[in-house]
């Protein structure tokens, strides 16, 4: 896979919406899905963002303009946390905050999202990053900059494999799907009542996919 820093608006309160605030019918047309980082999560984390499109020629920085809406990977490039992927969708802009990592292949969306996840790739982007610098008083930030995925180690996955890791990572996001409760979050539908303990069940389930991914 190849990674990529996206775009920077250099002004935010002028390019970027909360998707609530745009007409459904504006969002994939005028309006693009906008990853932008965010906070720990592997797999899938919500977008809430969308991004002005019309206004493209007036952003600080462009990007490689031609790959956004490619599926693939995203993560935080300034975290206080460790490296934590997860899916970009298809139709879904990458930027600067949160860069894309775009497998060479679509048959391996799967693998390179769990592989980003593994301790294999943990364990190398931290032997790069420095300790970071201090963004407040106690906290201490750093880059995962797109360059760093360059040293992780390169996996030649058989077919057979790959497909294996794409029905699985599905499933595994099919199921996180089920626990949305942010009403923020563009899936959210109805709160969680669980009266029957059937989403304990699930949640048993989820954990054994991710235990099954990290082996």
């Amino acid at each position: 896979f190849e990674c990529y820093g996206g775009l920077a608006t250099g002004d935010n309160t002028r390019h970027l919406r909360l998707f609530w605030e745009v007409p459904c019918g504006e969002i994939g047309k005028d309006w693009k899905w906008f990853a932008k980082g965010g906070e720990f999560s592997r797999y899938r984390t919500d977008l809430h963002l969308v991004i002005d499109w019309r206004n493209r020629d007036f952003l600080r920085r462009l990007g490689p303009a031609a790959l956004f809406g490619t599926p693939g990977v995203t993560y935080t490039e300034r975290t206080t946390s460790n490296l934590s992927a997860r899916v970009l969708n298809e139709g879904a802009y990458f930027s600067a905050a949160g860069p894309g990592v775009l497998p060479k292949q679509k048959e391996l969306l799967g693998f390179a999202l769990a592989y980003m996840n593994s301790f294999v790739a943990g364990y190398c982007v931290e032997a790069i990053v420095g300790g970071g610098d201090f963004s407040m008083k106690g906290t201490a930030a750093r880059h995962l900059e797109p360059g760093y995925m360059k040293y992780i180690p390169l996996a030649v996955v058989p077919p057979e494999e790959a497909k294996w890791f794409g029905a699985t990572v599905t499933d595994l996001l099919t199921r996180l799907e089920a626990f949305v409760g942010d009403e923020t979050d563009p899936l959210f539908t109805t709160t969680i009542s669980d009266p029957k303990g059937e989403f304990f069940g699930l949640e048993t389930q989820t954990r054994s996919r991710f235990r099954i991914l990290e082996a």
